[in-house]
């Protein structure tokens, strides 16, 4: 069973995360970047899903920070709802560190079948 922080600015996609991912790992949430990378102080995490689009500080700038700080954790951005196509935003995120991307909205199934990619079946 998997540590994963997922950080979003958005309660309904953590709700989501968390319907989809209790049963199967233990999950941390924060509601903005600066509470997710202050929670990776006192928590061991093993996976770190977050949005990029986000006020304040933005989901490059936590992957740019956890590589830098902590760059064991493998990272999954997530991204969607934008004018545009999130793929330009994702591809950003891949460049950055991001091992894996998400396009919002995605299904249960998807979720966990590329946490399984980042972190293998061992988990």
């Amino acid at each position: 069973m998997a540590h994963i922080l997922i950080i979003d600015d958005d309660h309904s996609v953590l709700s989501y995360c968390n319907a989809c991912l209790f049963d199967t790992h233990m999950l941390q949430t924060a509601l903005s970047a600066n509470e997710g990378l202050s929670k990776l102080v006192d928590h061991a995490i093993d996976l770190i899903i977050t949005d990029i689009i986000m006020p304040e500080r933005d989901g490059l700038e936590v992957i740019q920070e956890v590589k830098e700080r902590y760059p064991h954790i493998p990272l999954i951005a997530m991204s969607g709802g934008l004018d545009t196509m999130p793929t330009d935003v994702l591809n950003a995120a891949r460049a950055f560190g991001a091992i894996e991307t998400l396009v919002k909205p995605f299904t249960q199934d998807l979720l966990h079948e590329t946490i399984d990619r980042v972190l293998g079946d061992s988990d």
